[in-house]
């Protein structure tokens, strides 16, 4: 959602009753936008061209490589294109501070393919926001609310972790879990495959988890594969108005890559199509 709003505030603001957005120029707004892009190409195609005054664009193309959306988070290749856009216009050069799916009068469709190396994961791996996500993470994963419960995750937190991408949809997730208390760290490993379910859940193959030399019991595993299953789910991802699907995932030793379709509707919008 982030993203798409930073490629469609970057073409959007380009229309005034001035002129006409030019490619060039919205490639110039979606950089201001975002850290830096190695390489970025922009088509906007409009038949006729004055329909873009009105906040019609009969199609939206992007190309990028090297994209990096903050200095730490860096996509490799992204590639998208839309079904025909309209947006209303006025609304969005009087109020400044509005969500991209208040300016929609139709729904917003489009495809995207994503493309993140593993050099790319591991950097965004070890910024600084993630590290602090980790650090939650054993607080927030706790399905015992009491004090004692509560007390126990927070001994405990992830460092150094590390991705690595195998063949055949699979991946390994090292890392290591520091106990503050007796200043001491486990290392800790997860390798599985992964397999799409109706385009929006992820499940886990043959997981197998490894602390120190030794390996959870298949018991925990089914019983932690399912509960990661649960929060592997993207339609719990989805904020109001927008709803997405995996078409394809690919995990190879060079990188993973995502084929999604996206659709972004205007709250009243989505409301009436339930």
């Amino acid at each position: 959602m982030e993203l798409l709003s930073i490629i469609l505030s970057g073409v959007l603001t380009l229309i005034s009753p001035l002129g006409l957005a030019i490619d060039s120029a919205a490639e110039r707004s979606i950089r201001e936008r975002i850290s830096s892009a190695e390489a970025l190409e922009v088509r906007l195609d409009n038949t006729p061209s004055y329909q873009l005054l009105g906040g019609k664009i009969s199609k939206l193309r992007l190309a990028a490589r090297g994209l990096y959306l903050t200095p730490d988070f860096r996509i490799d290749t992204l590639e998208l294109e839309t079904d025909p856009l309209d947006v209303d216009i006025n609304r969005l050069q009087q109020q400044s501070e509005i969500s991209l799916s208040q300016l929609l009068r139709q729904p917003l469709r489009g495809a995207m393919r994503l493309r993140i190396t593993q050099a790319d994961a591991n950097q965004a791996l070890r910024s600084p926001a993630v590290l602090e996500y980790l650090r939650q993470i054993g607080p927030n994963l706790t399905a015992d609310s009491s004090e004692a419960a509560q007390r126990l995750a927070q001994r405990y937190q992830i460092i150094n972790p590390k991705v690595e991408f195998l063949q055949d949809d699979r991946l390994r997730l090292e890392a290591e879990i520091e106990d503050r208390r007796e200043n001491k760290t486990l290392k800790v490993i997860l390798e599985s495959g992964f397999t799409l379910v109706g385009g929006r859940q992820l499940q886990l193959v043959q997981p197998r988890i490894f602390y120190g030399d030794k390996q959870v019991p298949q018991r925990l595993l089914d019983r932690l594969a399912e509960n990661l299953t649960n929060r592997l789910d993207i339609q719990k991802f989805e904020t109001e108005g927008l709803k997405a699907r995996v078409l394809q995932l690919h995990i190879t030793e060079d990188g993973i890559e995502i084929v999604a379709w996206v659709r972004l509707a205007a709250p009243q919008q989505a409301t009436a199509a339930r």
